[in-house]
């Protein structure tokens, strides 16, 4: 995911918080725990597992 997107993304989802939750708006730091949740809700341990032991033609060994 290019850095754009993921920019974009963030954006998207502090946004919808800030109107879900129109009591709390943005406070600062906000940022940096959705980056960190989104890292462990984006990153998939099973992909990243068939990555190192399969190579290049992991996707064929793990669908």
């Amino acid at each position: 995911m290019t850095k754009l997107l993921r920019t974009k993304t963030h954006s998207k989802i502090l946004f919808i918080f800030a109107k879900l939750n129109p009591r709390i708006h943005r406070v600062q730091g906000m940022d940096e725990v959705l980056a960190s949740l989104y890292y462990v809700f984006k990153t998939d341990i099973y992909e990243v597992l068939c990555m190192k032991v399969f190579g290049a033609s992991w996707k064929q060994w793990c669908s």
